[in-house]
């Protein structure tokens, strides 16, 4: 991503990505991102929070490349506007 985007539209894009299923990419955002963000955070405890709730089975498709097909529950609206 560019630089010079602001950090509310890259964690409300990786929000975004997130809810569009796109674990992969929603991380791969955030690793661009880097910290200091209350949205980063957010997204991070979130699919913490998924992964902890992946049998063995949908843990190992994943890390196969075969996305589980359960879906990374949010707890708060996504997407920010500050």
């Amino acid at each position: 991503m560019r630089e010079d985007v602001p950090t509310v539209f890259k964690t409300n894009f990786a929000a975004a990505l997130l809810q569009a299923g796109n674990v992969d990419g929603c991380l791969g955002v955030l690793a661009e991102v880097g910290e200091g963000h209350a949205a980063i955070d957010n997204l991070k405890a979130a699919i913490d929070r998924w992964k902890k709730s992946l049998t063995l089975w949908e843990k190992i498709r994943w890390y196969m490349g075969d996305p589980p097909d359960r879906p990374v529950v949010l707890d708060f609206p996504p997407g920010d506007l500050e």
